[in-house]
């Protein structure tokens, strides 16, 4: 029994030693150590919706918030966002945005979801990505001028890509909006379609390519100041084929959902921070029209969440209003219960905050609308002499935007939306389509630049000696990390992009 236990136990010693590497290798699982929460992959149908949410809720939080007070329609009150008006930004302050939301978040996801699409013989997720992917860089290269395109995405082959110039920019997104074009156009059968898990346009192509041709006019009408064939260019992108959203129901909009983990950006901003930023008393009180050239703009209940009491009181109450309305006086023992904003910088308390239209938890973050589609023919039309079919698409506009807020009024549509080639100028197209764009601060932000309508002054609190701010600083991360990070680029706010020189 002592002899049989012996050879046992000296089998069991000798036993794994003998077991070469090959055996551990197939005797181990080599997925045990994959974590099921985080894959280490995921199929187009899972990436898609992801994307789209990301974008949405990127372009409705820090990017539009920002430029939402650069403009004046939002206003800081308190905290960091009245140090934001008035354009008290770092370059770290701008991190999150770059390097979560959109390089190494919606964008990086973009890039694997186009590879994968083209991989997989499946071209109408690639022609969904590509557009997505264009907007992508447009919010980025309007924002911060040159940006890294060509060489980005790379992983270890390419740890710091170079920055393209923003008119090699401008090139690529047209280039996406080509083939983004062009893959919804193939037939023949195909490996995966986009279906309900595009939660856009449920993977319409025909949407799609509206969209796209619509996006194509809205970066050609940027170039206009920089080269004025662009707005012939706009012109032509609106009629391509497969047309371009052509009623308030064709939007490109995201509508988020009803509970909080996948809530509206507005919303959850307001919820978590209330008292930080309200409505910007420039946009209030040029919808309420003081001068009593026309009526009270009809959208403003559905822009301002509620009208704001003040008084009665002992003594007489001054409210700050934006120029050129100057201070409201509500005398010593009378009140007034009205829609205000505060004026860029002043942190001016109580005021409305932004209505439910655009700030309920289910809110819409619109990216390109039929209403700014109208707009940007206007505009396109007037810079090239067409001035009736400037007015034209004027009046479409404006009519429209009522709609979009079932705000029917026949008498501000008398005396706003009724404009001839005689009558229309640039100055109205602008002032009208800044009030429609509200909540869409980065489009709205574009326009200012570009045309200096309407006539803002700067944030009382201003620390850049009375400029408005023109542009975001480059990210901390990128400065430090990227060692081809353009030391000579201008970085800071005041400082132009190349379309905006």
């Amino acid at each position: 029994m002592k002899k049989i236990n012996i050879k046992l136990l000296c089998l069991l010693l000798v036993a794994p030693l003998i077991i070469t590497n090959s055996g551990c290798k197939k005797f181990i699982d080599p997925k045990i150590n994959i974590d099921p929460n985080t894959p280490p992959d995921a199929p187009m149908s899972t990436l898609l919706p992801s994307i789209e949410e990301g974008l949405a809720y990127s372009t409705g939080s820090d990017l539009g918030r920002f430029t939402s007070l650069w403009i004046q329609t939002q206003a800081g009150l308190a905290n960091q966002h009245l140090q934001y008006d008035g354009y008290n930004i770092t370059e770290a302050d701008v991190n999150n945005m770059w390097y979560f939301n959109l390089y190494g978040g919606t964008m990086k996801d973009l890039d694997i979801l186009i590879k994968k699409a083209d991989a997989q013989n499946s071209p109408y997720y690639g022609g969904i990505g590509r557009i997505l992917m264009a907007y992508s860089l447009g919010i980025c290269t309007d924002l911060w001028g040159d940006i890294p395109y060509s060489e980005a995405f790379r992983g270890q082959e390419i740890q710091n890509p170079k920055y393209d110039s923003q008119q090699e920019i401008y090139t690529s997104i047209q280039t996406l909006l080509t083939q983004g074009i062009a893959n919804l156009n193939e037939t023949g059968t195909f490996r995966y379609y986009p279906g309900a898990d595009d939660a856009i346009f449920g993977g319409d192509n025909a949407s799609w390519i509206k969209a796209a041709n619509s996006l194509s006019a809205r970066y050609y009408l940027h170039l206009g100041k920089k080269d004025a064939t662009n707005y012939t260019k706009a012109l032509t992108a609106l009629s391509a084929a497969g047309g371009v959203l052509g009623a308030n129901a064709d939007d490109l909009q995201l509508t988020f959902g009803a509970s909080e983990n996948n809530g509206n950006p507005w919303y959850l901003f307001y919820e978590n921070r209330y008292g930080d930023i309200g409505m910007g008393s420039y946009l209030v009180e040029l919808m309420k029209d003081t001068t009593g050239t026309k009526p009270v703009d009809p959208r403003l209940s559905a822009y301002c969440d509620a009208p704001v009491q003040f008084g009665p009181s002992a003594t007489p109450i001054d409210i700050p209003r934006s120029a050129p309305w100057g201070i409201l006086t509500v005398a010593a023992g009378d009140s007034v219960i009205d829609y205000f904003g505060s004026p860029a910088g002043d942190g001016f308390s109580p005021v409305s905050n932004m209505g439910t239209y655009y700030a309920s938890i289910n809110s819409i973050v619109p990216m390109i609308s039929y209403v700014e589609v109208k707009f940007i023919e206007a505009e396109a039309s007037f810079n090239t002499g067409a001035t009736a079919a400037a007015a034209t698409a004027y009046n479409d506009a404006v009519t429209a935007s009522l709609a979009k807020f079932n705000a029917t009024d026949a008498a501000y549509l008398a005396a706003v939306a009724n404009e001839t080639g005689a009558s229309i100028t640039l100055a109205k197209i602008m002032t009208q389509k800044y009030i429609a764009m509200y909540s869409q601060g980065i489009e709205g932000f574009c326009d200012w630049r570009r045309t200096n309508i309407p006539a803002l002054t700067a944030a009382s609190n201003n620390i850049t000696s009375g400029v408005i701010a023109r542009r975001f600083p480059y990210p901390q991360s990128e400065r430090v990390s990227n060692t081809n990070f353009p030391k000579t680029t201008p970085a800071g706010v005041t400082d132009k992009v190349w379309w905006d020189q």
